[in-house]
Formats: C-alpha cells, structure tokens, sequence
C-alpha cells in the first residue's frame, strides 16, 4: 500500500490511482473485520454491579466530591451577588465561608482518597510485619 501510495504521489494517473485503490482493499477488509468482531455480543457491555459494601466505602469520596460542587456553585452565586455590590461586606464574608467550605471539602476529598486507596491497608500491614522481622533479626544478631 506504501509502495503503491508513493507512486501515485509521483504520478497522478488513473493507472497508479488504479492500483492504489486496489492496495487498499486488505487493508479495507482488514477494518471491516475489526469493526464486525468489536461489535460482536461478546462485548456488549453489562452494568456494574456495586455491592453494598463497596457503595459503603466510596461515600465519603462522593460526599467530599459533592461538598466541593454544592461549595463551588454557592461561591459562583456569592460572586455573581458581589458583582452588583462589590462593597458589601456580608457578601464579602458569604464568599469567605463558601471558599473554606470548598477547601475543606477538597481536603476530606484527599484524606478519603488516601485512606480508601487499593492496596493501602495491605501495605501497612506488610510493613508492619517487615519493622517486626527486622526487630527479631537485630535481637537475633545481637
């Protein structure tokens, strides 16, 4: 096809336009065989199914995440407010307790993250039963 490609940016005829046409027929076939086998049933998708205690451990993640959206849309409106009075000083403050809102929010977002990260139970306890083997090799050396 490479081949046949150059060669019809050499010459631009119906003869080499010809033979590109046909170059592109495997590659053609080739497409419409992926395309037939990634629309086949097997890959039909099937929705997710959370078990109660997975929805249990995601909600403080979900929590935070809608704190920070119920936060950042308070502060747009708090700042649309100011826009009309920029000297009011009660919106002034309003925009102060939303921006600590979102930015709590943004922490318990972090901290969940961080506490309900795959893996991160299992690796304290490895760690802890590797500080314990270390202990019993320095009393053993001793």
């Amino acid at each position: 096809l490479v081949r046949e490609i150059k060669a019809l940016d050499k010459d631009y005829s119906p003869v080499s336009r010809a033979r590109c046409a046909g170059a592109t027929e495997p590659l053609l076939e080739a497409v419409s065989s992926l395309c037939q086998f990634a629309n086949s049933s097997e890959f039909i998708s099937i929705p997710a199914r959370i078990s109660s205690e997975g929805r249990k451990a995601q909600e403080p993640i979900l929590q935070a995440g809608r704190g920070i959206l119920d936060g950042a849309i308070d502060m747009v409106k708090t700042a649309k407010v100011l826009a009309m009075t920029p000297t009011d000083p009660p919106v002034w403050q309003q925009l102060a307790i939303h921006s600590r809102n979102v930015s709590e929010s943004i922490k318990k977002l972090a901290s969940s993250i961080r506490e309900k990260a795959p893996g991160q139970l299992q690796c304290d306890q490895v760690l802890e039963v590797l500080k314990e083997c270390a202990r019993d090799l320095n009393s053993a050396a001793l």
